[in-house]
């Protein structure tokens, strides 16, 4: 009987470390980033950030990493965002900097309107020229494997415009140089550090940067 206990535990302990490993390796499944532009990966106090409000800042990311990787390796491309820099993957580093991309412009672009700040007729027609550049680069593939539009590529760039210009106006006012203000700047680390920034760990996980709208 006491055999019979042990072999029954022991195909226990065997089926959940099975079905550990399952889920653990599900979990880690890269994703098909266009079917899941719903799913938030970034909440602040206020405002949830989905894959959708990403796809811009991860379109722009991989297109100037890959004209690193065309130098770096012309014939293995893709073998670039597996390089090591300041002790992470580069692919990481860039999906960091996408996210910190769209949380300042979104940060920045929301502290112009509170104030009343607008985008004038002629910088609306450079942020669309932007958005026209950004769309060519891009292609119809790029943009589908994103899961956005042409009109939401073009809303983002307005809202880029307006968070420069709302930047320079704040650099004026200081007299301090529009650097700090930037991603990686004094100034925007402090006001980050506000908004109690929660990542959704595992999707970032899964997030197969450098796949999406590229083809090696």
């Amino acid at each position: 009987m006491k055999k019979i206990f042990v072999i029954i535990g022991a195909v226990v302990l065997f089926a959940g470390i099975f079905l550990f490993a399952v889920f653990r390796e599900k979990g880690n499944t890269p994703l098909i980033y266009s079917d899941n532009t719903d799913r938030v990966i970034l909440t602040t106090e206020g405002r949830e950030f989905t894959l959708r409000d990403l796809a811009f800042y991860i379109g722009f990311q991989e297109k100037k990493v890959d004209e690193q990787a065309q130098i770096y390796d012309p014939e293995h491309p893709a073998n670039y965002w597996n390089t090591h820099t300041n002790g992470k993957f580069l692919k990481v580093l860039a999906l960091e900097s996408a996210m910190d991309m769209m949380l300042h412009d979104w940060y920045y672009s929301k502290m112009a309107e509170e104030e009343g700040l607008t985008l004038n007729e002629e910088e609306k027609e450079l942020a669309s020229d932007a958005a026209t550049d950004y769309v060519s680069d891009l292609g119809e593939q790029g943009l589908k494997a994103l899961g956005i539009s042409e009109e939401e590529v073009n809303d983002t760039c307005k809202t880029i415009a307006l968070s420069e210009k709302y930047i320079q106006g704040l650099s004026e006012a200081s007299g301090r140089d529009t650097a700090v203000f930037e991603c990686g700047g004094i100034a925007w680390d402090e006001e980050k550090e506000k908004l109690k920034l929660r990542y959704d760990e595992e999707l970032k996980r899964r997030i197969p940067m450098g796949k999406i709208t590229l083809e090696y």
